[in-house]
């Protein structure tokens, strides 16, 4: 077969076919393609060198032979308020053209771009405005717009959750510099408050969307009046908690049966704690009954209990038990509550009144000038003039507060 023309075709894998020919592999090198249009599609084409030097192409439709041509670009592709300024060596592979932009806007991105192997060039770079240098990304936040000519206005907002730090709005001033520094978006803390009697867990400021548990000392529960189990606080929007006014109050203990004061003490609230207190009538550490009765508490007879005690009185005379009982008072400068007082409440005995006189016998007379009479007071009988007392007579005011005489008087 006829050597082919083109020098630049790059032959591979030849081989020797059974009658006596070969086959052979063609792609052109880098940066080059097959000239032809049946071609154009194909970057390898396989060559068979037939019997009586006749080159077959592959298909009835490949006549001509191949040749390589370099890879073709086109011109560079325009860009806004910018021109190519320059290319170097043509607009084939490996040629770099320039750019530049026009007066009043600035280039961003490489200047130079390459016509590669596929026929394409680089992505150019863009022309803008001349102003301020470029706002960034917020992070946790966003800007109503990037434009940075002159006279610009930026506006800075944060998603929920963060706050901004600096300045919400900034404008392009005519010396191309920002009025603030961009902005930053910082995240929400919750303040905590100091909690007397308790503390906060875990103990650090919670952030947006985190959590703390209200810890109260011994002796002391938060005030809500909801169940005291859940007293988890959310750090929420607004550095506003999701539960406020948190307190640890004092537990009365005394209210809970589970204290541990016995039958014979009195439970006292004391603030975080409490204390065991024996009752009336029960003393020492283990609050023992009082025996008050072995004490003389009463005036005249005395029943022991447990931890109490009772006053009764013998016959014919009543327990005192208010101020004036039976016409008795107590004297200026007691109270008719302490042991030595004159009438004791509940525990002196006072006698029994007899508040109606005796009848006297007829013609006869009661010989007294007293208008209060009590148990076993008596009274003498006389007869009016003219007349004698047959049976001389007493009469005795009785337990029962009646009278009685000791014989029948009669004046004749």
């Amino acid at each position: 077969c006829p050597d082919l023309q083109d020098g630049k075709i790059v032959i591979t894998h030849k081989t020797k076919t059974a009658g006596g020919g070969y086959t052979a592999q063609l792609t052109c090198p880098t940066g080059f393609r097959f000239k032809q249009e049946e071609y154009s599609n194909k970057t390898t084409l396989i060559a068979v060198c037939n019997e009586g030097g006749k080159w077959d192409w592959g298909s009835s439709s490949y006549t001509r032979t191949p040749e390589c041509q370099i890879v073709y670009c086109g011109f560079p592709p325009t860009i806004s308020h910018g021109f190519v300024s320059s290319i170097y060596r043509n607009v084939t592979y490996g040629s770099v053209a320039s750019y530049q932009c026009y007066s009043g806007f600035g280039l961003v991105g490489n200047s130079n771009v390459t016509c590669d192997v596929h026929g394409k060039w680089s992505v150019p770079p863009v022309c803008v405005a001349d102003g301020c240098p470029e706002i960034g990304d917020v992070t946790h936040g966003s800007s109503n717009t990037r434009d940075g000519s002159e006279g610009s206005i930026v506006t800075f907002s944060c998603d929920p959750g963060y706050s901004l730090q600096g300045a919400r709005t900034i404008v392009c001033l005519p010396n191309k510099t920002w009025s603030h520094p961009q902005p930053e978006c910082k995240e929400l803390l919750c303040p905590l408050p100091v909690i007397e009697h308790g503390h906060y867990e875990p103990k650090y400021i919670p952030k947006f969307g985190e959590s703390v548990t209200l810890v109260c000392d011994s002796g002391y529960q938060i005030n809500r009046t909801q169940t005291q189990k859940d007293t988890s606080i959310k750090c929420g929007v607004n550095r506003k908690l999701s539960v406020e006014n948190d307190i640890c109050v004092d537990v009365d203990e005394c209210k809970n049966v589970a204290h541990k004061c016995s039958a014979a003490e009195n439970c006292v609230n004391l603030v975080g704690s409490y204390s065991c207190v024996c009752k009336n009538g029960y003393t020492g550490a283990g609050c023992n009954d009082v025996d008050e009765c072995a004490l003389g508490v009463c005036h005249q007879s005395c029943t022991n209990s447990e931890g109490s005690y009772s006053c009764s009185c013998y016959q014919g005379y009543v327990l005192y038990t208010k101020n004036g009982t039976n016409g008795f008072f107590i004297p200026a400068g007691e109270d008719g509550l302490k042991p030595g007082d004159v009438f004791q409440i509940n525990n002196t005995c006072v006698p029994i009144t007899c508040k109606q006189l005796p009848v006297p016998p007829a013609n006869g007379t009661l010989l007294t000038t007293r208008s209060n009479f009590y148990y076993n007071d008596q009274i003498n009988i006389i007869c009016n003039f003219g007349y004698a007392l047959e049976n001389p007579s007493v009469a005795t005011c009785q337990s029962d507060g009646n009278w009685s005489y000791n014989t029948n008087p009669k004046c004749k």
